[in-house]
């Protein structure tokens, strides 16, 4: 295996542009390859300057590796940057033709209005001590976290013990200010502190230290401390569109863990969620891994696996639509199925379906209305069955569709381009 990047740019109609190609050789030397006229000189001349990593380190092209990791991170722009570093295998490194293989995490799209802190956060503050990740300068991991309460006192917590002790031990030797001191603070090379508002979207470094956190705090009995992160992770989660209703147009927008499937939003029997409010005619999400062969047999049949869950039952009932969408959790592609009932007078609409008739996705609950809000009930000991040809379906009206990747949820109606009929 051969670590490659690339130097790419923007071209005059904003299209990226491959300029040369970065090798870095068994013995650590940087070896480049023209992918642009141009392109080789310039990649040539990025390399001639010594840097100094987020770390405090001077580093050189003799450094291979750790030298471009720094060009990434020091000299990227917006219209000109070096690619993460990724393996290829064989003659593909230095094939110009061929492709590397993606090493970009997909960004998780949290739409706008946010939730309020709930009250149970009121007077606590958190501030992230954050170190670049040494796979990608540009992205950081949270190695601890600091929370004041009230009085102002500060606890560290993070999801591992060595990380906690050097963090106290680096607020002790600045004689243990206060957070508002601390924002913005260096406590060692590469570490710097960062206020995190509760009334923002947390990213996956929040989310993996978080969840790092409260695995520690719940084995070692800290129930205050598992009730304040619980609140946290529902109330900083990103609020996804993931579809539409197709009787009156109105986004379905869910709160929903894309980072991964080791949280405990994805708790089958308690599942970690928030019951925000939703379409009046909702009636619930069912989803399936289009691939599940990487994870965990356990995992795969308790989230669903291959076909996209529509349901028999629900979809010949005259008075339901559903609508197939497709998301992904990390990683991994996941096919939607949400579905809707027909709005109309409470005596019709709410009464036709106070019994659950799936579980929600990933878990053995359902949503049901509680006057205006929500509540969860247990679902049904198994799902319908799924439809084996969802053209029919598709031709009679009652099932729509939304173009994956299509942050907009458009509603499509019919056959014509739809790729889940490829599926068979």
């Amino acid at each position: 295996m051969t670590q490659v990047a690339e130097l790419c740019e923007l071209d005059d109609q904003f299209r990226t542009r491959r300029l040369a190609r970065y090798l870095v050789a068994t013995d650590n030397r940087i070896e480049i390859i023209g992918l642009a006229p141009g392109g080789a000189e310039l990649a040539r001349a990025m390399l001639e300057d010594a840097l100094v990593d987020p770390f405090g380190r001077t580093v050189t092209q003799a450094d291979g590796a750790d030298f471009l990791k720094t060009l990434r991170w020091a000299r990227s722009s917006d219209f000109l940057w070096v690619t993460p570093l990724v393996d290829v295998a064989g003659d593909a490194a230095a094939d110009p033709e061929s492709a590397l293989p993606s090493s970009g995490e997909r960004g998780v799209p949290a739409t706008v209005p946010y939730p309020a802190p709930p009250a149970g956060l009121a007077g606590i503050r958190v501030a992230e001590v954050r170190c670049p990740r040494p796979d990608d300068y540009t992205r950081t991991e949270v190695v601890a976290r600091l929370v004041a309460d009230a009085d102002g006192s500060i606890r560290v917590e993070g999801p591992g013990a060595d990380s906690v002790a050097i963090t106290e031990r680096a607020l002790a030797g600045l004689g243990n200010p206060s957070l508002d001191e601390l924002e913005g603070v260096t406590l060692a090379p590469g570490l710097m502190v960062f206020a995190a508002g509760f009334d923002e979207p947390g990213d996956r470094a929040w989310r993996d230290a978080l969840v790092g956190t409260r695995k520690h705090a719940a084995a070692a009995g800290e129930v205050d401390v598992v009730v304040r992160l619980d609140l946290e992770f529902v109330t900083r989660l990103p609020r996804i569109w993931l579809s539409r209703c197709p009787f009156t147009g109105e986004v379905l927008r869910m709160a929903i863990d894309a980072w991964g499937f080791d949280s405990p939003f994805w708790d089958p029997v308690a599942p970690l969620r928030p019951l925000d409010d939703l379409p009046d005619t909702f009636l619930g999400v069912a989803g399936a891994i289009v691939d599940g062969s990487a994870l965990p047999m356990a995992a795969a049949e308790a989230l669903g696996a291959g076909r996209a869950p529509v349901f028999s039952t629900l979809i010949d009932d005259p008075a339901v639509r559903a609508v197939l969408s497709a998301t992904w959790i990390g990683g991994h592609r996941c096919d939607l199925v949400a579905y809707f009932a027909q709005p109309g007078p409470p005596r019709i609409s709410q009464h036709q379906f106070d019994e659950p008739r799936f579980n929600e996705w990933g878990t053995r609950l359902a949503r049901v209305r509680d006057g205006s809000t929500w509540s969860w009930v247990p679902g049904p000991d198994a799902d319908p069955p799924v439809v084996t040809d969802p053209g029919r379906h598709l031709t009679s009206g009652r099932l729509f569709w939304i173009t994956p990747d299509d942050m907009g949820v458009e509603l499509h109606n019919g056959p014509d381009g739809c790729p889940w009929l490829a599926q068979g």
